[in-house]
């Protein structure tokens, strides 16, 4: 057994699942045990994302995306620059 965040112990392998089910069912009709079971987390709570997580990810995201928008624009800058200075050679040839 796990404890999720707020200390309430919650299972985390098949076999303590398929326990608890079948326990479940000893005490309820098996159709509410299986609505129950259906409605239960397969893992631990340690593996959903909080709001926290997701807004550090959008973050991190925007972060990431700002960075390759200048490095591309730098890249574009640079080849224009490139591209007028062979221009200019040219010109300055004939």
């Amino acid at each position: 057994m796990n404890s999720n965040r707020n200390g309430i112990v919650v299972s985390s392998s098949e076999a303590e699942r398929f326990t608890l089910h079948q326990t479940l069912r000893t005490l309820m009709p098996e159709a509410v045990a299986d609505t129950l079971m259906s409605h239960l987390l397969p893992a631990g709570w340690s593996d959903v994302a909080r709001a926290s997580d997701i807004d550090a990810l959008r973050t991190d995201t925007a972060q990431h995306f700002d960075n390759v928008r200048a490095e591309t624009q730098q890249q574009f800058d640079n080849m224009r620059a490139e591209t007028k200075q062979q221009f200019d050679n040219l010109r300055a040839e004939t």
